[in-house]
């Protein structure tokens, strides 16, 4: 994701330059690898007593990324730029919360 600010997008993000194609190309990498690697995830939580309630939520979050990175390439709109804080803010909104579930199952009382 560093090389997103190396390379920044065109005007209007309409990449028609190498420089945009780059940030185009290293922006869709981790859009993808979160949305299989969450879909794959939630068939795991799935066989795991303490996660199994967040299977569902898993599988959501990983489709539901998919879509608005799909939507946000393909559809030209003007609400591009909440689209892109959407794309970026689900897969972390996600991440938080599994970190608190996570954390909890290791039964630390206090924040070190």
């Amino acid at each position: 994701m560093i090389l997103t600010g190396v390379f920044p997008c065109d005007e209007n993000c309409f990449n028609v330059s190498f420089a945009g194609g780059i940030h185009d190309f290293v922006s869709m990498v981790p859009v993808i690898a979160f949305s299989v690697g969450a879909i794959v995830l939630a068939f795991n939580f799935r066989k795991d007593f303490e996660l199994k309630k967040f299977a569902f939520y898993t599988l959501t979050t990983g489709i539901l990324t998919a879509l608005i990175g799909l939507v946000f390439v393909f559809v030209q709109t003007e609400f591009a730029g909440a689209m892109q804080r959407l794309l970026i803010a689900v897969p972390l909104i996600w991440i938080e919360v599994i970190s608190i579930k996570l954390f909890l199952l290791t039964g630390i009382k206090k924040f070190i």
